[in-house]
Formats: C-alpha cells, sequence, structure tokens
C-alpha cells in the first residue's frame, strides 16, 4: 500500500514538470533596446557599453567619449577619426586609407609600376608595385641602377652597391671602387700603398711611418710625437705648451718680455720687447735700427757738422760717414774752420778772397776752400785766411797788400797760395802780419812792422818770414792786432813784443818792445789768446787772467781801466777754452756753457742784449760748448748738441753763417755745407 502510494506521487510529478520544462525551450527573442541590457545584435544599451571605448574601437582620439545611439549602436562622434574611416588623416601618420589613395600610385613612389593598395594600418601597400632593376633609375627599394644586370660593376644584378664600390642616386651609373684596389679615389684617404701626400708630418707629428687599413682609412698608430701634447721633442720643437725648454725672450735675441711658446711649438715674442733687426727703435737698447735712424742726423749730434749717419748691426749710431769739426777761427769779418778730415770752409766777408773758393762774393754758408788742402791749423785774420797743411807746409789766400801772405809778394790770392815756408806747426793771423811757429820750437813773422811786432828787432816791413829773436821754446803762437806773444814750454811762461801802448805786453811797462819780453807773474798756463789790443790766458786750473786794454771790460775784472799786468777775470773757474776778439773775450766752461764779457753793440756777447759788460755774463741757450772763437764784433762755439756749431753778434757780411746778414743777440745754428 505504501509502495503504491509512492508510485502514485512519483507519476504525478513528472506529469506537472515535464510540460513545464518543454514550454522553457522557446526563448523570445525579439529585441529590448533600452532596456539596459545588450540584447543580440546590439553594440551597446543606454549607459551600457559592454567596457567598449574610443581608444578600443581604434580611434585616434583617445580621451573622446564613446556613446550609445538610440538603435543601441555605438556613437563615435566624439571620438575622432581613425583608421579605415575612408578618410585619409595624415594628422596621425595615415598615408591612404581603405580605398582612397589620395591620387598616389606606385609610379609616383619609385615604382616601374603594379597597383597600389592600402592596408589596415593605412599605409601603402606596395606588394602589388613591381621594380624594374636594370632600367637606369633608381626605384624605391634599390640601392641602385646602372642600366645593366651585370655583377661586379658596383651596382649588382639585384640594384644592390657591391662591397667595395660607391655609387650615388645623382648619377647611378658613376659606381666606382673605393677601397683595396691599390689607388686612393674619392673620400678615401688611403688605398693600400697609395697614401698620396700624407706623412706622419703632415698630419702633424714629428716622424714615424703611416698605414692603410681596410676601410681605406690612415692608421696613425706608426707616427711619433706631435705639437701640443706638452711633451717637448727638442729635436722638432721649440717649445710645447707652457714648456719653453728654459728659454727667455733675452736668450733668443730680444729684448726682456714674457716669452711664449705658439699652437705650431715655435717660440712666440710678440710679448718680447722687440730686437735689433727689427727696424724699429726701442730707444731703451737701441740708438737706431737698420735705416731707422729715429730722426737722427749728423747734424743733431755731437760736433758734427753734415754727413750720412749710418746705423751699425748692433743697433748703435755709426757716426764714421759724419763729418765733424776739428776747430773754428773767428777774423775780423769772415770765419773758417776744419773739419777732422783736414778740410776746409770758410765764409762771410769775401771781398778780398779770405773765404779762398775762387770768388769774392761774401757767404752767407759754409763753402769749402779751393785746392782740397788737408790742413791741421788754419787761422782767420783781416780779409785774409793762412792754413798749416799736414806736410807742414803754409798756404794764405785773401788780402795781402802789406805782404803778410809771406809768399814774397804784395799780390791779393783768391784761392790757397804756398808761402814756401815749412816744418810749420801752427799759423797766426792778424790784420796786416802773419807769424808761425815751426816744430823746432822757432817762431817765423812777416808783414808790417810798424810797432816792431815781428819781433826781429827792427821796425822794417817785410813779405818774407823773419825770425822772432831769442826764441827758441815756443809752443804755441798768437797775434793781436799790432803785438804778438809766445806761450813757451818753460813752466808754461809767455814772451810777448810789439805796441804796448796799452800795456798788452804784460810786463809792467807801456813800452814798445822789437823783441820778445816776458810777461810778469805767469806760469803753468796752457793757453794764450790775443785779440786787438789786449791778451788773455788760461792756466791748468781752469782760471783765465788778462792784460791791455779795458775800455769795453774786456779784461773782465769788473772795470774799465787798462792793465799792463795781468788781472784776473771775475767770477770765472773751469774754463776749458779761450778766444780774444777785437774787444771783447769768450770762455767755454767745463759744465758745457759758455761766458763772455767787454764790448757788445752787436750783440757779441750773446746775452740777447746789447749792453757791454765788464764782468763774465752767460751766453744764452748754449750746453756742451767745449771750443770758442771770437771775432771783431761776433763770437762762435763748437757744441756737442743742437748742430755742432753756433754764432751770434755782426753778421753784415754773413759771418754768422746761417744764410742771413741780419745781427743776431743770441747764437743762431751755422748750416752745414
Amino acid at each position: 500500500m505504501e509502495h503504491s502510494n509512492h508510485l502514485r506521487f512519483l507519476l504525478t510529478f513528472l506529469l506537472i514538470t515535464v510540460p513545464t520544462l518543454a514550454c522553457d525551450d522557446n526563448i523570445q527573442t525579439t529585441k529590448n533596446c533600452g532596456d539596459g541590457f545588450i540584447d543580440p545584435g546590439e553594440q551597446c544599451d543606454g549607459g551600457e557599453l559592454g567596457g567598449a571605448s574610443c581608444q578600443s574601437l581604434g580611434h585616434y582620439l583617445l580621451q573622446g567619449t564613446l556613446g550609445c545611439s538610440p538603435l543601441c549602436q555605438y556613437d563615435t562622434s566624439n571620438c575622432g577619426p581613425k583608421c579605415g574611416d575612408g578618410a585619409i588623416d595624415t594628422e596621425h601618420g595615415e598615408q591612404c586609407d581603405s580605398s582612397s589613395l589620395g591620387g598616389t600610385d606606385c609610379a609616383a613612389l619609385g615604382y616601374a609600376g603594379g597597383a597600389l593598395a592600402c592596408d589596415n594600418l593605412c599605409q601603402f601597400d606596395t606588394s602589388g608595385c613591381t621594380n624594374q632593376c636594370g632600367n637606369g633609375l633608381v626605384e624605391d627599394g634599390e640601392e641602385c641602377d646602372d642600366d645593366n644586370v651585370l655583377d661586379g660593376d658596383g651596382c649588382s644584378s639585384l640594384c644592390e652597391v657591391e662591397t667595395g664600390w660607391s655609387c650615388t642616386t645623382q648619377n647611378p651609373s658613376a659606381c666606382t671602387e673605393v677601397c683595396r684596389d691599390g689607388l686612393r679615389v674619392g673620400d678615401e684617404e688611403c688605398d693600400g700603398d697609395d697614401l698620396g701626400t700624407n706623412t706622419c708630418q703632415s698630419r702633424g707629428f714629428h716622424e714615424g711611418s703611416l698605414a692603410c687599413d681596410e676601410s681605406c682609412r690612415l692608421v696613425l698608430d706608426g707616427c711619433v710625437g706631435r705639437c701640443g701634447d706638452d711633451l717637448l721633442q727638442t729635436a722638432f720643437e721649440d717649445c710645447d705648451g707652457a714648456d719653453l725648454n728654459a728659454q727667455t725672450c733675452v736668450g733668443l735675441g730680444f729684448y726682456p718680455g714674457p716669452l711664449a711658446c705658439a699652437e705650431s711649438c715655435a717660440f712666440d715674442t710678440t710679448g718680447c720687447g722687440g730686437r735689433c733687426g727689427d727696424t724699429l727703435v726701442q730707444g731703451t737698447f737701441e740708438e737706431c735700427d737698420g735705416s731707422n735712424l729715429d730722426g737722427r742726423t749728423c747734424l743733431g749730434l755731437d760736433h758734427l757738422f753734415g754727413g750720412v749717419l749710418a746705423c751699425t748691426p748692433a743697433c748703435a749710431l755709426d757716426t764714421s760717414g759724419c763729418v765733424r769739426i776739428a776747430a773754428v777761427e773767428a777774423g775780423s769779418s769772415h770765419v773758417c774752420l776744419l773739419k777732422e778730415d783736414g778740410s776746409a770752409h770758410c765764409w762771410g766777408g769775401n771781398t778780398e778772397g779770405a773765404v779762398g773758393d775762387g770768388t769774392l762774393t761774401n757767404r752767407q754758408h759754409p763753402t769749402a776752400v779751393s785746392g782740397g788742402g788737408v790742413y791741421s791749423s788754419i787761422s782767420a785774420g783781416t780779409a785774409y785766411t793762412c792754413a798749416v797743411l799736414g806736410t807742414g807746409a803754409l798756404q794764405c789766400w785773401g788780402y795781402n797788400e802789406f805782404g803778410q801772405h809771406g809768399d814774397g809778394t804784395t799780390t791779393d790770392h783768391i784761392v790757397p797760395t804756398a808761402t814756401g815756408l815749412t816744418g810749420v806747426t801752427s799759423v797766426s793771423t792778424s790784420e796786416f802780419f802773419t807769424c808761425a811757429r815751426l816744430a823746432d820750437g822757432t817762431v817765423r813773422c812777416w808783414g808790417s812792422n810798424d810797432d816792431g811786432q815781428l819781433g826781429n828787432g827792427d821796425q822794417e816791413a817785410t813779405i818774407d818770414p823773419v825770425q822772432v829773436s831769442g826764441l827758441t821754446n815756443a809752443i804755441d803762437v798768437v797775434t793781436g792786432e799790432f803785438h804778438a806773444c809766445a806761450l813757451t814750454s818753460a813752466m808754461g811762461t809767455m814772451k810777448c813784443w810789439g805796441r804796448n801802448i796799452d800795456g798788452q805786453l804784460g810786463d809792467e811797462t807801456f813800452l814798445h818792445r822789437l823783441t820778445p819780453v816776458s810777461v810778469k807773474y805767469l806760469n803753468n798756463f796752457v793757453e794764450l789768446r790775443a785779440g786787438g789790443h789786449h791778451t788773455c790766458a788760461r792756466n791748468s786750473g781752469g782760471d783765465i787772467y788778462c792784460w791791455g786794454r779795458n775800455s769795453n771790460g774786456q779784461l773782465g775784472n769788473g772795470t774799465n781801466t787798462n792793465s799792463n799786468v795781468r788781472v784776473q777775470v771775475t767770477n770765472l773757474t773751469g774754463a776749458v777754452s779761450l778766444s780774444a776778439g777785437g774787444s771783447h773775450t769768450c770762455a767755454a766752461l767745463a759744465d758745457g756753457t759758455a761766458r763772455c764779457w767787454g764790448w757788445n753793440v752787436y750783440g757779441q756777447l750773446g746775452n740777447g742784449t746789447n749792453t757791454n759788460s765788464n764782468l763774465p755774463v752767460a751766453v744764452s741757450g748754449l750746453s756742451g760748448v767745449f771750443g770758442i772763437a771770437a771775432g771783431h764784433g761776433f763770437s762762435c762755439a763748437l757744441s756737442t748738441h743742437g748742430g755742432g756749431l753756433r754764432c751770434w753778434g755782426r753778421n753784415a757780411a754773413g759771418e754768422l753763417g746761417n744764410g742771413l746778414t741780419v745781427n743776431s743777440l743770441l747764437p743762431v745754428t751755422v748750416t752745414a755745407p
């Protein structure tokens, strides 16, 4: 019974449930867009996108917003373009899109022909294009195309550049073998043994051997040393970097300065202070350099008087071509000088031929004496001149009315004329008579003799030289206007003779003397000079004493009183040279200055005035004076500065030598011939 009930329940359950299960097999497929569930056939539904996005759908606007349309399809309007949309989006690198090729075909891409397509990445698909190797055109995918399909000519049968060759797209048929053929071509540095002109030295090394590698590039491993490695190779370099090999500017022959090393490892001397031979005068070290004399001339140096100044290889001035003045003598209206070469020049009054140039024309510049004589001594008198030749012979020229030439005539001579006297060492001219000292210490005089000035014991004039009586130890002789004196070797004493009306003989009398008498109270004197009517002497200490006429203060003792015995020139010491003019006296001092005193109507004292002075006054503007000459109303000085020779005072006949005939109260430069 119980079993029967169980079966009845089972049968009833099956009858009820089986039909129900069969009914579930009929699921409804109608779309329900808008129910928020993605049904089959729907891409989305409402806000349900099934996890899709602009990016997952391949759009370029990755941050765009994907939407769902009312038809439950994706709304990509906010996602931007994408590959496959049929529009070529070049901004995102598309070359094409689907069937849109932008007008491009295979030929435009360098292929011979074929069908161009677009792949799923929107890039050109050239698999349908065809190349034609050997057509002479380098098409896409070809490295070269030499118009044939042969191998071994640089461009292979596959239009590829063969090893060791170089081809250009500009000229595809011009393939050249570039390496390992033993011939250096193109951009090869070398090829086998062909190194061209390349050497270790040309590559900046000092020595060694170059080699060539398999790529035809130079191998420098065999080169040794190079400039700039801070290692001094003395066989090849002067210096390297900071290493100057202990050298200096001075050691290289330059003047001091910073020495450096150039990039070429040669010394850079631009910082040095120049060198002798660079034509630049470095005043601290040089006087001149080559032809650069720094503006100097012979006239501007020492007592030089023209000539050619040069420069020695050691950059020192070479004055051997310059002319130096050895002596200058002033007469009544003309001046004569001797150069160191013994030649004579005169200028000034020449109406009697005193200049000796063969004319009677006054000269305002130094003019060479005719005949080319080489003289050792010269003296200018009143309108005539006498000079001693180096041979000891005597010549005179100019005025000769009283036989003062000593040639046995009274004829004027406008060129030097021999007197016949020999053995002469010095000569002194006056107004109308002449005296000469001979080598044996005796003295000869000739010409006018009214006051016994010839010293031979009578008053007879003579046109031939006569010996001065009792004088055998003379070392110099001087003449005034009418008297004469001699410096003797007897302790520097003096003897005088002739007119003595003003006390010019210095023997404490006013008596004329026909033969020499001793000057009182004088010894140790080294220089003697006679003016018109006065006489002066300089001792070894540089003091000066004078005697005779003093009407214009020419004795220099602060008075205008004549003296027949020597008086010392006041306020004057250190004299090195002395000269007595017509009525004034001048001296050169050891400090290079000059002093004058006496008559000054023409400015012959040189102090800028024409006032007489019975005391020495300084000559203005002179320095380096070592010689002095006083004439009649003018003076001249030899100087180591400013042109060599200066004159001042009377200039009516051009005796100042400056090309003018205007007097000057101050020294002017004598113009060199």
